[in-house]
């Protein structure tokens, strides 16, 4: 259903934007554009990675004897082990995405506010989302918003003045829009060894590797596992579906 934004001007709105938006859109321009569209404030959804990390580090030194770690960060994994793969489901680590922390991050910091999520991922606005309804108001894809930026006359080439995020996200949670990019293996390396750790986002590596997983004769144990290749910046709600994935990654890195 089409997001009415008429909403956004009855009460406060608070747009979580995700890491790969500036894909799509103008880093120095859009938190203006989404304040032009009516919200209230705009954050980066970077921001959540840290806390993110920090809850899954915390959780394989609390599991340490536990064979695998599968990361349940991507939505559309999430749904394929438990489908394809349910004798692995028990190994899905708890739902505690970037989405979520930074969720409950704005539900403390802004409390009046209802909570919109900007993606560039289907899966988050029809899988994930749906269960923290509690947390995320609604979902608005990045091809959704640029409708809406369209439809309400929010052109790029105007000049919207330089404005901050009112939550703003560091370097490497930036950098998470990218597969391996945002220093995941970094912060596991006291508990795990660099041999023990799979960063994909190959579909037929991680199916491979997760079929090896289930007959136990893998090497592996965290699984840092994404659907779309090379990350969510190749998320099949992006507008520039054309534009080559690694100028994608260079337009991410460029901004981190």
């Amino acid at each position: 259903m089409k997001f009415d934004c008429k909403k956004l001007f009855q009460e406060d709105f608070v747009a979580m934007l995700a890491p790969s938006y500036v894909i799509d859109f103008p880093a120095n321009k859009i938190v203006g554009m989404l304040k032009k569209l009516g919200f209230t404030n705009v954050v980066e959804v970077a921001k959540g990675v840290e806390m993110a990390n920090n809850i899954s580090m915390e959780y394989i030194r609390s599991h340490s004897s536990q064979k695998y770690f599968i990361s349940s960060h991507c939505p559309t994994i999430v749904a394929l082990v438990n489908n394809r793969f349910p004798e692995l489901a028990e190994f899905l680590m708890p739902p505690r995405s970037p989405m979520v922390e930074m969720a409950k991050f704005c539900k403390i910091e802004f409390p009046k506010s209802k909570i919109v999520f900007i993606s560039p991922c289907y899966a988050k606005k029809n899988l994930e989302a749906k269960n923290h309804s509690e947390l995320i108001d609604d979902v608005i894809t990045f091809s959704e918003l640029a409708e809406l930026f369209k439809e309400h006359s929010i052109d790029i080439e105007t000049d919207f003045g330089f404005q901050r995020f009112d939550v703003e996200g560091e370097s490497a949670g930036r950098k998470f829009a990218v597969s391996g990019r945002s220093d995941s293996a970094q912060y596991l390396k006291p508990m795990l060894k660099d041999e023990e750790i799979l960063i994909s986002s190959d579909i037929e590596e991680i199916l491979h590797n997760l079929k090896l997983a289930v007959g136990g004769n893998l090497s592996y144990r965290f699984f840092d596992i994404l659907s779309c290749r090379g990350g969510c910046v190749g998320g099949l709600a992006i507008v520039s579906r054309d534009l080559p994935v690694e100028q994608r990654i260079f337009k991410v890195e460029q901004n981190s």
